[in-house]
């Protein structure tokens, strides 16, 4: 698989030990494989039938969200230097956010990452922010998307017959 090329966009602090640093290819993936094992955050994000991703799933995945837009793994500053705990990315038609770390999840962490790529597309100057779906047993994610003024436009199914809604949210310049 290939390695990826240097991003454009820069890290983006979000305060003293939290960031998210722009996808620097394979380590990123390896470092991700335990996220994408865990049965709660496949499940989550995509859907209940998913399967554990292997290393090439990964690249695959990660392959497809820098080429869409900005993809970010979010990093902790630990005593021993940052460390990467889950992956955001800002897309014209979706806004994942992942904490792939257990340890770091209902935290609050999850709403800094989402304000911070809020303000990123404002800074680009887009007008609508858009997500796909959340799948309707998703309620952790419903609840943070909700809260930062995103609305349900429309029920979807996806391929497995499991249910979800899409959301948008307006920005204001």
């Amino acid at each position: 698989m290939k390695e990826a090329q240097a991003a454009s966009y820069s890290v983006l602090k979000i305060h003293e030990e939290l960031r998210l640093r722009p996808y620097a290819g394979i380590k990123d993936a390896v470092a991700a494989q335990p996220w994408y094992s865990d049965r709660e955050v496949l499940r989550m994000s995509e859907g209940m039938e998913t399967g554990v991703y292997d290393s090439a799933a990964i690249l695959r995945m990660y392959s497809h969200l820098s080429g869409a837009g900005e993809l970010y793994m979010i990093e902790v500053l630990e005593k021993d230097g940052w460390r990467p705990i889950g992956d955001a990315a800002l897309l014209e038609n979706n806004l994942p956010i992942t904490i792939g770390d257990a340890h770091y999840r209902s935290r609050g962490i999850g709403r800094c990452v989402l304000d911070r790529l809020i303000g990123r597309a404002r800074e680009k100057g887009w007008q609508m922010l858009k997500i796909g779906m959340i799948y309707s047993y998703n309620e952790r994610s419903r609840r943070l998307y909700t809260g930062a003024g995103f609305v349900p436009v429309c029920e979807v199914v996806d391929a497995n017959g499991n249910v979800g809604f899409s959301y948008e949210r307006k920005l204001q310049p």
